[in-house]
């Protein structure tokens, strides 16, 4: 009797106390290092990595190795995202030819965001599932090279092609060959990558739409490679374009 009152007492207390809280990686950092590490263009061009494909070599993410103007401005957008006059974030709209970087820097500054925000649910969706496969791959070896001074705790998950973090912040990167590509709840960071090439551009923009039409704060990035007027989103995509081009609506 005397061992189970014991043990009654036992949990009673514990049932009592705070539990620990929960360690998600923003402890470490003071202040100033966490906005240094918010600003987008300063934590790539600090810590940010790739990977050479066909050596295995880490180097240094430089956004003035290939094309400067154009990466830094990516970066820029990402981290100081203009609004239109009613307070809601611009969508980019970006138009270069291939190798320029345009695909993996908005990935990596996906990455960026996410990783030093809390709860930041960031997608990816790209034209076929191989350069899903490239853009998700860029991602997990910048997080796995990343200081460990730095690196913010992850998770395991069920899910392909998703990187989530402790503090409930997570990115997918998906394939717009799906029949209905989907982001599954409402997104905070967008990357639409090379949608002249998707199968149904318009159809699955009218489906993506509703999760971010009302989100002020969502940031979204639409980049793609010139291609020919037979391609299945090009016709969507000149039109989107030329919109951004007028100024009207949220594209620039």
């Amino acid at each position: 009797m005397k061992s189970r009152r014991r043990s009654l007492a036992t949990r009673r207390s514990l049932w009592g106390r705070a539990l620990p809280p929960k360690l998600t990686g923003f402890e470490k950092f003071d202040e100033e290092t966490l906005k240094n590490l918010r600003d987008v263009e300063v934590c790539l061009t600090t810590v940010g990595t790739l990977v050479d494909q066909s050596t295995g070599e880490v180097f240094k993410y430089d956004p003035d190795r290939v094309s400067p103007g154009l990466q830094r401005s990516l970066l820029r957008f990402m981290t100081d995202t203009p609004r239109d006059k009613d307070g809601f974030k611009k969508w980019l709209c970006v138009l270069a030819s291939r190798q320029q970087g345009k695909s993996v820097t908005a990935a990596l500054g996906a990455y960026a965001k996410t990783a030093y925000h809390r709860g930041i649910y960031s997608a990816i969706i790209a034209d076929h599932k191989e350069r899903a496969n490239d853009l998700f791959r860029a991602i997990v070896e910048c997080h796995d090279n990343m200081p460990s001074s730095v690196k913010m705790p992850t998770i395991a998950n069920r899910e392909s092609r998703q990187l989530t973090f402790k503090h409930n912040g997570k990115i997918r990167t998906l394939s717009a060959e799906q029949n209905m590509v989907g982001i599954g709840r409402a997104v905070d960071y967008l990357l639409l990558s090379e949608m002249v090439f998707w199968p149904n551009a318009a159809d699955a923009w009218n489906g993506l739409l509703p999760s971010i039409i009302n989100r002020k704060e969502a940031t979204i990035i639409n980049e793609c490679t010139p291609g020919q007027m037979h391609k299945p989103g090009a016709e969507w995509y000149k039109d989107t374009f030329a919109e951004a081009r007028r100024g009207e609506g949220r594209w620039q």
